[in-house]
């Protein structure tokens, strides 16, 4: 028996019995093709679904993997003393997504509601600072952005408090 010719069969089958495959999920496929030498050439493939390999569906006891689909907790006023929160779009304001939990943390991240482009980084948030516009991670560094895409500023946070901040026009030259 040639190992080279069955090793790379035996090991996804050995690899594909560990996972619990739904035999209504799998696929058989067969293929013809006209070779370049003459002759004619089939071929089979399998199909398995990635749910099949991970787990099933969205379960993370499962798989070990938690998909959540990004969704808007959010918005706020584009007033720079206020930045209430709303319930609804706000023109010329900012929305916030949700896109994660972590323990009793939210990971989060702003954009510009009229045009959708980002505002800032995914930073983590306590559930209470979530919708809070002016809240900021307990630590690490904070970009955001201006409207057009360029840096606007870069702050270094360590336990709450503001290290050194750096800040730039909407032309990207730095103003402070």
């Amino acid at each position: 028996m040639n190992l080279k010719q069955y090793g790379l069969p035996l090991a996804l089958s050995l690899s594909l019995s560990a996972c619990q495959i739904n035999p209504a999920d799998i696929g058989l496929g067969f293929g013809l093709s006209g070779g370049s030498g003459g002759g004619v050439h089939f071929g089979t493939g399998i199909n398995i679904p990635i749910r099949a390999i991970i787990g099933s569906g969205n379960n993370p006891e499962k798989s070990g993997i938690h998909i959540q689909e990004e969704q808007v907790i959010s918005y706020f006023a584009a007033d720079i003393d206020h930045h209430r929160a709303s319930t609804q779009p706000v023109r010329g304001g900012f929305y916030r997504k949700l896109l994660g939990k972590q323990g009793a943390q939210s990971l989060v991240q702003d954009f510009y509601y009229d045009s959708g482009r980002k505002y800032n980084e995914p930073m983590l948030l306590n559930q209470n600072e979530v919708y809070q516009f002016d809240s900021l991670p307990p630590s690490g560094t904070l970009y955001t952005y201006h409207e057009n895409g360029q840096l606007a500023s870069k702050r270094e946070l360590l336990n709450q408090r503001l290290i050194s901040a750096q800040y730039w026009n909407v032309n990207g030259h730095a103003i402070r």
